[in-house]
């Protein structure tokens, strides 16, 4: 498809120029090197990705590091200030930061997000299996253990899912805490793509507590977060049940959820599509939210139901993988893959050009074409 190969040369042209996520964006985010790895492995290009995982291996929080981290300044714990990290603090390590710049780097929130931890996981697991190099596992084995180590921590409340502070994932001004379902479905992801490359390295140390992390995850997120034809956004720091249709739920695609209780998964793809199909694609929230702190988002402005690309991509993914008929076409995707968000009103792109979206898209058009 000449738009998909048009948009892949664009692509690749912006990755020559650095690892920064591009848009408004002129520093490095682990959560979206995610898409950029899982483009380079679907276009064997290894090398890139392992040069991507070893990069994010280096930013992995530990003690007795070179680099120094600041974090708060998307928290209310800290009045939204940032503030200097102390890394020997054993709650942080084994967490990846928001941001990473040249000197330093940034946790939005008081705590490392769930999201770019997970993300940056799972990255490193199916990167290292693809490599097919047993040495390359025994290398990132502690990292990866660090990093589930650290996740475990954020259950903090002994029901085996993960709960977050607030603004501790991808949209940091959203206010988002407790138990988040996005997040919930990073976790799960890292620990599913974790136990696969255990198992291709037969690591039985590894695959036994793993399993059994993945059926309780799994379980209570089936039974926590669906709602009768959904699962709900997030049950709050108090309980409160958060019944919003969210489309970065959609990125559930990648579990095996979709395996375990395919006729809910459906039911909530064809819930969400009711609730956010707009004019220029599909929103992110159904319903905006009042107030966004510390950036004030306007209603239907970025992260606060807009129409974010990213998401639409994986809402695409997984309609395709549901086998779906939803009105959602290849030619429009490739036209907002440019984009961090689009305007609801004129269906105008803002933020280019931003390489986790194009990323995305190019990965998965490959993954089902090649």
């Amino acid at each position: 498809m000449e738009g998909i190969r048009d948009l892949e040369i664009y692509l690749i042209n912006e990755l020559r120029r650095g690892y920064h996520s591009g848009g408004p964006f002129k520093d490095v985010r682990p959560r979206d090197l995610f898409y950029i790895i899982l483009y380079y492995l679907v276009s064997n290009k290894l090398g890139e990705a392992l040069s991507l995982i070893e990069y994010l291996s280096h930013h992995q929080i530990s003690k007795g590091g070179y680099i120094s981290y600041i974090h708060g300044g998307h928290s209310p714990k800290l009045n939204f200030k940032y503030e200097k990290l102390d890394v020997d603090d054993g709650q942080y390590i084994g967490g990846f930061p928001t941001i990473i710049k040249e000197k330093y780097s940034i946790i939005n929130g008081f705590y490392p997000d769930i999201d770019s931890t997970s993300l940056s996981l799972a990255a490193i697991a199916k990167t290292i299996q693809v490599s097919e190099r047993v040495e390359l596992y025994q290398r990132y084995r502690s990292v990866i253990i660090r990093g589930i180590k650290y996740l475990e921590k954020r259950d903090s409340n002994g029901d085996s899912l993960v709960e977050q502070l607030e603004n501790e994932d991808w949209a940091d001004s959203l206010l988002r805490s407790g138990a988040v379902f996005y997040s919930n479905i990073t976790y799960l992801l890292s620990l599913q793509w974790i136990q696969e490359v255990a198992e291709f390295y037969n690591d039985r140390k590894l695959i036994v507590p793993l399993e059994d992390s993945i059926d309780e995850v799994t379980k209570k997120i089936i039974s926590k977060f669906w709602q009768k034809d959904h699962f709900i956004e997030y049950i709050d720091s108090y309980g409160g049940r958060v019944d919003r249709a969210s489309l970065d739920t959609s990125l559930l695609t990648f579990t095996r959820l979709i395996d375990i209780s395919r006729r809910k998964v459906e039911d909530h793809f064809n819930y969400l599509y009711t609730k956010l199909a707009d004019k220029y694609g599909l929103l992110s929230l159904s319903i905006p939210q009042k107030i966004t702190r510390p950036k004030k988002y306007e209603r239907y402005n970025y992260q606060n139901g807009a129409i974010i690309p990213l998401y639409n991509i994986s809402y695409y993914m997984g309609i395709r993988e549901l086998g779906l008929r939803v009105e959602l076409d290849i030619d429009r995707l490739v036209g907002m893959s440019h984009y961090l968000w689009i305007n609801r009103e004129d269906g105008s792109g803002k933020g280019a050009f931003y390489k986790p979206s194009a990323a995305f898209l190019t990965f998965i058009f490959k993954m089902y074409h090649q």
